[in-house]
Formats: structure tokens, sequence, C-alpha cells
């Protein structure tokens, strides 16, 4: 049995996808028989309180210089055999410091684009955003890449193998986008919702944990000439997406949860790797991207409906496309690989 800690960091300016996939991770390690002991995270009052809600030890730390004592390791905790670091941008000096907390802890981190970091045993990633380096420097380091590492939360598994086929037409359209909606996409949707006549069309908009425009997007929601159900602190989500024919979100951990279950979708990237990695999705013809964040506009997001919610044949080709880049089971390739970092490297 393996020991292992996780070093995760989300909030408002972030979202919360690193902290949600880690928590995912860590019940897949447990099932696989190892101790997900402890989690480090940045003080954010929503991630804490996420992990702390399934039955996580989590402590908090301050995002400073790198010095050993950002994680407030408590002297009382075992060494762990294994870190997990699922960060949304290196953390200056961290896993330099891990490692002399931990000489002989191995280091795994996912989505981990600094290819010349030394500090590290194993890199995971979906999609490689470096611009020159095709993989790490270090002779040392594994390399793991593609969607079929995707990270998928266990309530999902149910729904893999369920087929549900395209309608004629889109009865219920899911808007979300993650714990934060850090660019206010779910407004500029709704604003285009209220141009759409459909009679069939339902709306559903998920609101986050760490949302700052809540009143008004109940208020545009509550003018929309469509039914729209407002869905907080959603517990089952799997369901929710399953039920929707169409979604509206961002390229993050949400199009990955979408694709498993073979959703088609409209996307909108939320800075510059999610507009690369939708774009490697859109080239093989499994998602509608709407292109950077910084040139969106309403027009787009209207074409883009219009387009698809009366085109049944081009949803069921997308929701085939996607079902078959992401197939659910990310979670049991890392922990087998950590498994193999573990006893290779032992």
């Amino acid at each position: 049995m393996a020991r292992l800690v996780f070093l995760v960091r989300g909030g408002h300016d972030v979202g919360m996808g690193h902290v949600f996939r880690s928590l995912a991770l860590a019940e897949a390690f447990a099932a696989a028989g190892h101790d997900p002991a402890q989690f480090f995270c940045n003080e954010d009052a929503s991630s804490l309180r996420a992990i702390r809600d399934r039955g996580y030890e989590v402590t908090s730390y301050a995002l400073s210089d790198g010095s050993d004592t950002w994680m407030n390791v408590d002297d009382g905790l075992s060494v762990p055999d294994a870190v997990v670091v699922d960060v949304p941008e290196p953390i200056p000096g961290a896993l330099e410091a891990l490692k002399r907390c931990w000489p002989a802890v191995r280091i795994v981190a996912l989505d981990y684009f600094d290819m010349e970091e030394q500090n590290v045993d194993a890199i995971v990633n979906l999609f490689n955003h470096h611009e020159t380096l095709k993989r790490p420097t270090g002779s040392h380091v594994d390399y793991y890449e593609g969607p079929s590492y995707a990270i998928i939360r266990e309530p999902f598994r149910s729904f893999f193998d369920r087929p549900r086929p395209a309608l004629e037409r889109v009865e219920n359209l899911l808007v979300t986008f993650g714990g934060a909606d850090m660019q206010g996409h779910t407004l500029k949707v709704l604003e285009v919702l209220k141009a759409v006549a459909d009679k069939h069309l339902t709306c559903h908009v998920v609101i986050g944990p760490n949302f700052k425009d809540v009143d008004e997007i109940e208020r545009m929601a509550n003018d929309l000439p469509m039914p729209c159900e407002i869905h907080r602190s959603v517990q089952n989500m799997e369901e929710l997406m399953f039920q929707c024919d169409l979604g509206i979100h961002g390229s993050g951990t949400t199009l990955l949860e979408m694709a498993s279950l073979g959703r088609p979708s409209i996307v909108i990237p939320q800075n510059d790797n999610e507009f690369r990695f939708a774009n490697w999705f859109r080239e093989r013809g499994a998602v509608v991207s709407l292109g950077h964040a910084s040139e969106l506009n309403t027009e787009k997001i209207k074409k883009a409906l219009d387009a698809l919610l009366p085109d049944r044949e081009k949803r069921q080709r997308m929701s085939g496309a996607i079902h078959a880049l992401v197939d659910g089971h990310g979670r049991e390739r890392i922990v087998a690989l950590v498994e193999e970092c573990l006893v290779r490297k032992g």
C-alpha cells in the first residue's frame, strides 16, 4: 500500500477543476488499496471545504517564495511514497521544496508543462502545451500524454455504456462554466438565448460555488422565452449532463466529462491552453469550438446554436467522435503508472 499526498489549487481565478479531479483520483487510489493520506491546497475556502467534505485531511498553503515553509508540513505526517501535483500553473520552487522535505518521494505531475523541471519523476499531460519540447528534458522523467488519461469521476461510470441517440431537435441544453466562470460566459450565453424562440427547448444553467454574478444570472434566466432551471451545488452532475442533448461550456474538465458520456458540445475556451486543447478536438470533428475567449461575441454563440439545435445528424457524429477519444478510464491508467513508477524507481 502506497501513501499519497496531493498538491492542488483552486479558486475564483483558476476554477475548481483541478481540485475535483484530484479528489476523483484519490478515490481511485483508495479503491486500488492505497492511502490518499493528505491534501495540500491553497487558501481558498470553497476548495478547502470541498476536500474536507470528502473526508480527507487538508492543510492550506500560501503561495509564496517556494521555501519549505509554504507547505506547513505537519511533523506528525508520515513520509509519503508519492505526491500527485495538480495545479493550473507551476508554483515556483514547489517541487524542489517537496524533494527537500521528502528526498525519497516520487512526484507525479498532472498537466504540467515545464518540460525542463528536474524535480519530478513522471508527467501526465492530456495535451502538450510546450511551444518547442515534445517531452521532458530529464532522462529520468517518465512521460505520458493523451485524452485517454482524462480523470472522470466515479459516478459517471454507470452512464458510459448507455446509448443516448440524438433527438431531431435539442430538448435540453446545458450551460455550465465550472466552479467560477471567471470571464462571465454564462451571462453571454443567456443573452443569446433571449432571442431563441424554440418551444421544445429547456435550458439548464449550473451556478458554481465561486460565481460572482449570481443575481444577474438568475434575473436573465427568469426572462428567457423558454423554461430555464437553475442548478446549484449539483450532486448528480453526471445525470444532468446525460439528460442534456447539447452543452455549452469551457474546454477543461467539463469537456472531458461530457466526452465520456458522448454528449455533443459547443465549447468556449477560457485561456490559451484550453484554446489549443479545444482545437485538437475540433480538428477531429468532436466539438464546435468558438475560438479564444478574448474574441468571443454573442454573434458567434448564436450562429453555433442556430446551426446545431436542429441538426440531428451532426450532433450524432460529434457524439460518436468525442466518445471514441475519451473512454472514461483515465483514473485507472494513472493509478497503474504511479504504481509502476514506485516499483521501478523504489
